[in-house]
């Protein structure tokens, strides 16, 4: 990703989040990330299905930093994103359908519906690094259990943010009925 901008907050400049310090109001500013993922799992009739899901993220900005002042434009990282274990319920349930069940925990990604409210664990930035492209979305501890009766579904989980977020913690029910 390149941006240029100029003119930024009306001419006033790039406030940067941590220092409070004002920046230039014209800026040239360039990111990217790089995110592997590994994925385990294994299936039986008799257990459910076990699995697994290792990411990581290594990211870069330069220049001027991000518009928003969450980046300066001289970091690059590289983390863990996602780590985390989980079962699924598989044919176990045959009243209540295939994959009734699924309960996971570790750091992992979760998301409400569009995202509007829950959705991201991280702010990607203060050192972080690619605050517009917004590589790293895992909160950083979990505990998720889902369920899918169809046309009812939810979840009932616990989420913990990054250190950017204070580390809030969440805990909650979502419920949900799809219409056909």
């Amino acid at each position: 990703f390149y941006g240029k901008a100029g003119n930024i907050n009306f001419g006033f400049g790039i406030v940067d989040a941590r220092t409070r310090e004002v920046r230039t109001p014209r800026a040239n500013t360039a990111e990217g990330y790089l995110k592997p993922k590994l994925l385990g799992e294994f299936t039986s009739s008799e257990i459910g299905t076990f699995y697994s899901r290792f990411s990581g993220v290594g990211t870069l900005s330069r220049g001027d930093g991000d518009l928003g002042g969450g980046t300066q434009g001289d970091e690059q990282d590289i983390d863990a994103e996602e780590y985390m274990a989980g079962w699924r319920s598989g044919d176990l349930m045959p009243g209540l359908g295939k994959e009734t069940l699924d309960i996971s925990i570790g750091a992992q990604d979760f998301k409400i519906g569009t995202g509007f409210l829950v959705a991201d664990g991280n702010t990607d930035a203060f050192g972080d690094a690619a605050a517009w492209l917004l590589p790293r979305n895992a909160f950083k501890r979990t505990a998720i259990a889902r369920f899918n009766t169809k046309p009812v579904r939810g979840d009932l989980f616990y989420l913990k943010a990054d250190k950017q977020h204070d580390s809030t913690q969440l805990g909650g029910v979502n419920i949900e009925y799809e219409k056909k």
